[in-house]
């Protein structure tokens, strides 16, 4: 079997296109984790920031029994830290 030049080329240009990726690795931070779920406080829908040090609510909820407004319910949402306070990883 005969390659033409054109042929030739082609291969020659499939086989190269993945040497420089190989030379120039793309650099990857290890993924962080910045909002831990927190079981023991006693309250589902609650994290810890882990950039800011702060409690948030991950999702926009309220409680029902008067009884326990003004606590927990009034820490500000995880996705407000997060776009208030973006991490440079």
């Amino acid at each position: 079997m005969k390659l033409t030049g054109l042929a030739l080329l082609a291969i020659l240009l499939i086989v190269c296109s993945g040497c420089d990726a190989t030379a120039h690795p793309v650099e990857r931070g290890s993924p962080i984790h910045r909002f831990e779920h927190v079981s023991n406080i006693g309250a589902d829908g609650v994290a810890l920031d882990t950039v800011t040090g702060q409690w948030c609510k991950t999702w926009n909820w309220v409680y029902k029994d008067d009884a326990k407004i003004g606590g927990l319910d009034t820490l500000p949402s995880c996705l407000k830290l997060y776009n208030e306070n973006k991490s440079t990883h």
